[in-house]
């Protein structure tokens, strides 16, 4: 009984999503980080270090990752196909659900207009 109650202080859940975002208001990189970070500090998710890549000199094909002290935000944008491919991944304890995913992401872009894909949504228990 007491291991049970011991493995049951160390469970961690990790949530990861993964989505495709139409009709972002901008791919610009600094703009793109900006409302990455918006996203992140309404999540209450502590960012610790960021990394990117521009793949073109305007700046609106590039890639990006913001190290959070829970896990970590990623996107690669396709300005060309007209959408960000997001990965979102916390072991946080203030889980948000997909819903509220779209809705911070939205409310960051500054932009009711953006479509969706299919949110897919793993949540790992160990």
């Amino acid at each position: 009984m007491a291991l049970t109650f011991v493995r049951q202080l160390l469970r961690c859940m990790l949530n990861h999503y993964i989505l495709n975002m139409k009709n972002p208001s901008t791919y610009n990189f600094k703009e793109l980080k900006n409302a990455f970070e918006t996203f992140c500090d309404y999540a209450k998710m502590s960012i610790v270090s960021d990394a990117h890549y521009m793949f073109s000199s305007d700046t609106s094909a590039n890639t990006g990752v913001l190290v959070l002290a829970t896990s970590h935000f990623a996107w690669h944008t396709f300005p060309e196909h007209d959408y960000i491919s997001i990965q979102y991944s916390t072991c946080s304890e203030d889980n948000l659900s997909e819903d509220q995913v779209k809705s911070l992401l939205e409310l960051s872009f500054k932009n009711n207009n953006i479509k969706f894909g299919e949110i897919l949504c793993c949540k790992v228990i160990f």
